[in-house]
């Protein structure tokens, strides 16, 4: 992939009407200079201790935050947080020498349950802790996790979201873990998306220091900070992120924030450009530059030229068929999240609705594209899943990927591939399951899929592809199971003995030719 590139679906607008366009965005961060070593951190690590947290969450919790104080170096800044019905500050900003990380290990772990949970009191300490003496060239990050609802404090969503958002402008950004099945997952998805953070779904308490890790190293790999595009799509246009980016008019440009990036980061963010109407065989040049604090990108910048013409013409236009996927994904992914919401509300009409007119609208266009038509046969059996209930462990999954989604977190061309796989998945499973009935009884076919076919790559039969629909075949023949596919196995009521011959017969199906589209 380029530094940084651009591609629109299509490249004709109307003459008599307005046109509405979309262009993807490629960009990837450096890898940081040898010589000048990394950016310095402020980390604020802020910690649920309600009585909901006793047992494993706390002493998970706990070690996640020394193994996170033990990556720093002396160049860094930390500070610890511990809420419940009252905000602890059980370190205090401080410079990360190593006799402040041994005093600070020592009183992590002592940090026990409490009782209430004043989610908003703990974050902002825990934000002002991370401001303080935060260097021009440091990152900043609150780091928060929960297993609950903000239930004493200030619990107002909209005013935590709109006070996450003032940090941000200070440069202290808000990441957001929501452990098991009790949390807020719109407060914290909110949170972060308004911060310029993650949203992190931990399902068990024994993966709690393995995402605290994956942040913190995010954190101490920042190459890039505070990007942001910059689009100039002339007088009468406006601009729109698909994602989940925060969007503003500036003079007459527009303004995008994508935030930190990463050591090799790669993001495609999509833009929906609307035309006016214009003068048939004139043009539009659409000017997309990207910047950031420090100037490390160095202000690249690409071009997409639009025609205006006639009715036609615009009907018949050739599309760019990898940006009408990663669309397509983005707005799958869009109204995954406002069904699941609905869902959450027992508004299971509403959710179904929300599904069925985002798979429509894809239909329109998506012809005999095999991931196009992937995603809507997702969204079909979705438009069922969702308009009735589902546990909570399911829905916090599935909302935590379009979250990841829509927030650039994963390549959108790989949540197209997963919604394939998650597809293929449950037409192997229904396979399966007319082969030997014994062998799946009592499961699940319709919620496995969606917790099993996952984004990330794992070395795992349900990883995603890249490949065309038949590869499942191809993985089928020799399948694995990542830790996490087989503990949602097992969570399901699957025994290990079961769980091989589950695979076994996966492997069956695949060397015989089994699996049929």
């Amino acid at each position: 992939m380029p530094p940084f590139s651009l591609h629109a679906d299509r490249s004709l607008i109307r003459a008599e009407g307005r046109s509405r366009r979309y262009l993807c965005v490629e960009l990837q961060a450096p890898e940081p200079p040898p010589q000048a070593g990394r950016l310095p951190v402020n980390l604020a690590f802020v910690l649920d201790r309600s009585g909901s947290m006793h047992g494993a969450k706390i002493a998970n919790a706990r070690e996640a935050v020394v193994q996170g104080i033990r990556t720093l170096r002396e160049i860094d800044r930390f500070a610890v947080v511990a809420y419940h019905d009252d905000v602890d500050l059980v370190v205090r900003a401080t410079q990360a020498k190593p006799e402040a990380r041994e005093a600070a290990i020592a009183a992590v772990s002592r940090i026990t349950p409490g009782a209430s949970t004043d989610l908003h009191g703990g974050w902002l300490i825990g934000c002002e802790q991370v401001a303080e003496a935060l260097a021009k060239e440091a990152v900043g990050r609150c780091l928060l996790l929960t297993d609950g609802l903000a239930n004493c404090g200030i619990t107002d969503a909209e005013e935590i979201v709109r006070q996450c958002a003032q940090w941000r402008e200070r440069r202290v950004v808000t990441t957001t873990f929501g452990v098991g099945a009790d949390f807020d997952e719109t407060l914290l998805r909110r949170m972060s998306d308004a911060g310029g953070g993650n949203f992190q779904f931990i399902e068990s308490a024994v993966q709690i220091a393995d995402f605290v890790a994956s942040e913190v190293g995010e954190a101490l790999a920042t190459t890039v900070r505070e990007a942001v595009l910059v689009v100039d799509a002339g007088e009468g246009a406006v601009v729109e992120s698909v994602n989940d980016f925060p969007c503003r008019r500036d003079g007459g440009a527009w303004r995008i924030e994508i935030g930190s990036l990463f050591s090799g980061q790669s993001l495609r963010p999509i833009l929906r450009v609307t035309f006016p109407e214009g003068q048939a065989g004139a043009s539009r040049d659409v000017v997309v530059r990207a910047e950031d604090q420090g100037d490390v990108l160095g202000r690249p910048s690409a071009t997409a030229r639009f025609s205006w013409a006639g009715h036609d013409e615009n009907e018949t236009q050739p599309r760019d068929r990898a940006v009408d996927r990663l669309v397509a994904a983005l707005y799958a992914a869009r109204a995954e999240r406002d069904a699941l919401e609905r869902n959450r509300k027992q508004d299971f009409t509403g959710a179904r609705q929300v599904i069925e007119r985002c798979l429509a609208r894809i239909k329109q266009y998506a012809g005999d594209d095999p991931v196009l038509f992937a995603i809507v046969a997702d969204l079909q059996h979705k438009a069922g899943q969702f308009g009735r209930d589902m546990d909570k462990l399911t829905s916090k999954s599935l909302y935590s990927m379009t979250s990841r989604a829509l927030r650039g977190r994963v390549d959108s061309q790989l949540a197209a591939a997963q919604s394939e796989i998650e597809a293929l998945l449950r037409h192997a499973l229904g396979q399966l399951a007319a082969a030997d009935a014994d062998l799946v009884s009592g499961l699940d076919l319709d919620a496995l899929p969606s917790r099993l076919a996952h984004i990330e790559r794992r070395g795992c039969l349900f990883d995603p592809s890249r490949s065309a629909t038949d590869t499942l075949e191809l993985r089928l023949k020799a399948p694995d199971l990542c830790p996490r596919c087989r503990a949602t196995l097992e969570s399901a009521g699957v025994s290990p003995d079961r769980l091989q011959r589950i695979v076994d017969a996966l492997r069956l199906l695949g060397v015989s030719g089994g699996v049929v589209h």
